[in-house]
């Protein structure tokens, strides 16, 4: 279960969604998480409201299986942080084992644990897909640099983009690209 601060950040995105292109993980999130995307990447200056609807529109057509919606039934019981109680509910109904946010402190381990949800961050999580298919993940960041022109960059300028948010998978895959063939 992908939450919308992860989807925020183009890099970052880009490398869970192509993770998600090849098999390596199954995404799932509502039309409330990408409505909440849209409006941020606008409300921030990031994309006009045009590529904001043409970004959602792409993941929705790339990811349809992804797409599950919010139990209202569910909102009221939860016990996580009522602003991300769609967020657990969606975990529920998917069912997905993780939720990966970096607003850990929202999703307590009382209010997760119940439903069998853990709560991974975003680097935890790369780092956890890196340990599974440590082959492949040097494949996502490939293809993520593949698709970049303004400005190109190699895979390992990737990696580097992504440091702040994701230092340890920054790291980890930038020491791998530079270091061997894959």
């Amino acid at each position: 279960m992908l939450d919308t601060c992860v989807l925020y950040g183009q890099t970052l995105r880009d490398v869970l969604l192509t993770a998600a292109e090849l098999k390596l993980l199954q995404p799932h999130f509502s039309l409330e998480i990408l409505e909440e995307l849209r409006r941020y990447l606008v409300e921030d200056g990031r994309m006009t409201g045009e590529q904001a609807a043409r970004l959602v529109e792409a993941i929705e057509s790339a990811f349809p299986q992804a797409l599950v919606p919010v139990n209202p039934a569910h909102l009221a019981s939860l016990q996580n942080d009522r602003k991300d109680r769609h967020v657990l509910s969606i975990a529920i109904e998917a069912p997905a084992q993780f939720i990966v946010t970096d607003n850990i402190t929202d999703f307590a381990k009382a209010a997760t644990e119940p439903h069998g949800v853990q709560v991974r961050t975003a680097d935890q999580f790369l780092m956890d897909l890196l340990a599974m298919y440590p082959r492949k993940m040097p494949s996502v960041l490939r293809r993520v640099s593949a698709g970049l022109s303004r400005p190109p960059l190699s895979p390992a300028e990737v990696a580097e983009a992504m440091s702040k948010v994701v230092p340890h998978f920054s790291k980890a895959m930038r020491t791998r690209l530079l270091a061997s063939d894959y």
